[in-house]
């Protein structure tokens, strides 16, 4: 096969061979890139073949192996080739370092878990099965076993597929799969790590802490496994970040029956004996849960609809206060995607389903003058139950205190143990100002809609805030979100908006060094801005200290522009999983797999952003961009012009249909960069956008010219440039090398 072309693909040398078929590495003759071709033996392994690439590419994970493309007539699947070796090569018997072991657990796990939110149960994990990049990345391969839950089986009925070892005792009998059946695999792979075989023959003491964890996947009755792949995270990150681990005291007790029930499976496997049910650890006590809760949007009772920013306000403000809670435990699903059950009847289970939350608070609201009075419930939705609920009153200017009172609650009620520092900050809570609070709650509630009219307003109310209570720091915040916000839309200069900004930020710091919102918006135009990177990681660090998961996209934007993918990466799976149903989010992940070269799977991100947020230019933009760089050239322009129709300039995508009849692709995005050109003489237009469109055109000379206005305007959007992919023809010219230096960014 080496040296022959098959289709448009070069083979250049073979990588590896299995029990149902061979992979070469290959050269792309189309898009002049490098990927794995896996050829099955047998043709009649093809409906295997079309299974495997179908479920594959419904997936869009940096855990898992991205489909290129799938060619039943020649029998070949076409992946992303990964750089590294398979995890049964990296163990070869030997036991791994314990942070590297659970650490590829964790991303193991991150891959399974997109694979389980689309009910699909992979089957056959194992060592062989898991890709480690050069850089220790975890890469989940062959979906060929896996199958969507409540599927045919694709095995007659009793027999057992899948790999001896690693196989759970339910699917060595041939009885039906679902999720925890991938994670007694996992639990296997993790014991492999750690001792350098899977969990079978003579035992091993493991370190404790991650002992537990172990036993917890590979508890044979699979009611004794975690539930949900996200609760086997939780317990792993715990571990992770467990300064020192001993070895268990007493470790025959759950390896002796982990070993036991590894041994029963591969007996089960050989003799083909079904029906058997054994729970050989189920007196062994669990690890600690870990806990996903929603915030359900408080209802207003006063009957007022005038009164909605105050409920819409206090359910951000809740999930901000319980997402700062030992969130190595709890993680508290996002404001956008809770809010799409404003006023909504659906049924508990339903909406638990939806989130994938253990548990809802869900709350009423009422503001009667100047009293404020909440009535809590906490639901567990496996059982539809009130675990809690409890009436809560108080002066308004005591409503910091009322939602501290709140998540204290909350919290005894999940069996938190919460920290220090994390006990003094319910404790913390000041009086506020009852008509400054008010007035940043209706900013706030403006500031969501980002048009002009929009934020002008919301900066009217940060300033009657001001007005109420000159030392309220979340007003301050408000004010720099403001400009910041005008600034990078374009709608003020950023050299009038960028020190309004910064000045309103440092205010909100002076006032209160631990209100985060300061330090966010701080950060920002240290990055933006001023391009001091030094002085922006700082202040997102100290956002990081304040609020664990207050970083969000900002902040893997941050890690994006200094070339920290894989950081950025990690934080947006964080951000995702917050924000199940949050299509912005999904959006801006898009952008970041862009950068990152991953087209494919940002073409996949950005078509389901679009599903939950149509109007979002963001997601047309990054869709556009995508595609462009699969020289997929009328859907890219299709999607730039949706992205300036939802921006408001609708005359450019009329000029790309007309030019894109006369003169292609290129001679379209030269005529609506010449139209943006045309349009900054009369107001501002951010440089970057009329650059990006001339580089996608193939026009350096104009690109360049128009990123250099940028470094003059100090355009918000130029730090992005250094790793946006609309710029790759441009990188290695020293013009823009001199750029980036201008920028204080890594070249």
């Amino acid at each position: 096969m080496v040296g022959k072309t098959i289709s448009h693909y070069q083979i250049l040398e073979k990588l590896g061979e299995g029990g149902m078929g061979v992979v070469y590495k290959a050269r792309d003759t189309h898009l002049d890139r490098s990927v794995a071709l896996k050829f099955l033996h047998s043709a009649e392994d093809v409906p295997r073949l079309l299974r495997e690439a179908k479920t594959a590419a419904s997936l869009n994970h940096p855990s898992i192996c991205a489909v290129h493309e799938v060619a039943p007539e020649h029998g070949f699947i076409a992946m992303e080739l990964v750089e590294g070796q398979s995890l049964a090569v990296r163990i070869a018997g030997r036991p791994l370092p314990v942070e590297e072991a659970v650490g590829l657990a964790v991303q193991i796990c991150e891959g399974l878990k997109a694979a389980h939110a689309k009910g699909i149960i992979h089957r056959d994990i194992k060592s062989g099965n898991v890709l480690v990049t050069e850089d220790g990345h975890a890469k989940i391969l062959d979906f060929g076993l896996a199958r969507m839950a409540g599927q045919a089986a694709l095995t007659r009925e009793g027999a057992a597929a899948g790999t001896p070892g690693y196989m759970a005792p339910e699917q060595a009998r041939g009885e039906p799969v679902d999720r925890r059946t991938d994670i007694w695999a996992v639990g296997a792979v993790l014991h492999e790590m750690l001792t350098g075989r899977p969990p079978l023959g003579q035992s091993e003491a493991l370190p404790e802490g991650v002992s537990r964890v172990v036993r917890k996947a590979l508890a044979v009755d699979p009611g004794d496994r975690y539930q949900h792949i996200d609760d086997m995270l939780v317990d792993l990150r715990r571990v992770a970040g467990t300064p020192s681990v001993k070895p268990s005291r007493r470790p025959w007790l759950w390896v002796a029956a982990a070993v036991a029930a590894a041994i029963l499976v591969t007996v089960l496997v050989l003799i083909d004996i079904g029906g058997l049910r054994t729970r050989l650890i189920a007196w062994m006590k669990a690890p600690e849960p870990s806990i996903r809760l929603a915030v359900l949007p408080f209802a207003n009772l006063s009957g007022d609809p005038k009164q909605e920013y105050f409920s819409d306000g206090m359910t951000e403000e809740m999930i901000a206060e319980l997402g700062g809670l030992h969130p190595a435990s709890l993680s508290v699903i996002a404001r956008a995607s809770v809010m799409r059950y404003k006023g909504g009847k659906k049924p508990i289970d339903q909406v638990g389903r939806e989130l994938g939350v253990d548990y809802l608070l869900e709350s009423s609201l009422r503001l009667e003058g100047q009293r404020v009075r909440i009535t809590a419930e906490l639901i567990q939705v496996r059982t539809q139950t009130v675990l809690w609920a409890q009436s809560f009153e108080r002066e308004l200017a005591g409503v910091l205190a009322l939602q501290s009172e709140v998540a204290k609650k909350v919290a005894g009620s999940l069996a938190l143990k919460l920290l220090p520092r994390e006990q003094a900050q319910l404790a913390a809570a000041r009086p506020v100002n009852p008509e400054a609070y008010q007035a940043v709650l209706r900013g706030n509630q403006h500031l969501g809609r980002v048009t002009p009219e929009e934020v002008g307003a919301a900066l009217g109310y940060f300033e009657l805030a001001l007005k109420k209570d000159p030392n309220y720091a979340p007003a301050y915040a408000g004010v720099s979100w403001v400009w910041l916000i005008r600034g990078s839309f374009g709608y003020t200069a950023p050299r009038e908006a960028g020190p309004k900004a910064k000045a309103a930020a440092l205010k909100a710091i002076e006032l209160d060094d631990t209100f985060p919102g300061g330090h966010g918006r701080l950060a920002q135009v240290y990055g933006s801005y001023e391009w001091n990177w030094a002085a922006a990681g700082a202040e997102w660090e100290r956002v990081i200290e304040l609020r664990p998961n207050g970083g969000g996209v900002l902040y893997a934007n941050y890690l994006m522009v200094m070339k920290r993918p894989e950081e950025a990466m990690a934080v947006m799976q964080r951000v995702a999983q917050l924000n199940p149903l949050g299509g912005h989010v999904q959006a801006v992940y898009a952008g970041i797999l862009n950068n990152a070269g991953r087209y494919d799977e940002a073409i996949v991100q950005g078509r389901e952003a679009l599903k939950r947020s149509p109007q979002d230019p963001t997601a047309h933009w990054n869709l556009a961009v995508s595609l462009f760089r699969k020289a997929r050239y009328e859907e890219s322009l299709a999607e730039i012009k949706a992205c300036y129709n939802y921006t408001g300039i609708p005359e450019v995508g009329e000029a790309l249909t007309q030019a894109y009849a006369q003169s292609g692709y290129s001679g379209a995005l030269r005529r609506a960069a010449a139209l943006l050109a045309e349009r900054s003489r009369k107001t501002y237009v951010a440089p970057s956008d009329v650059a990006a469109l001339y580089a996608m055109a193939g026009d350096q000379a104009q690109a360049i010219a128009w990123l250099e206005k940028g470094l003059e305007a100090r355009d918000m959007q130029m730090p992005s440039v250094g790793v946006a992919p609309v710029f790759e023809t441009l990188r290695n010219t020293p013009r823009f090398q001199d750029i980036l230096r201008r920028m204080n960014l890594p070249q």
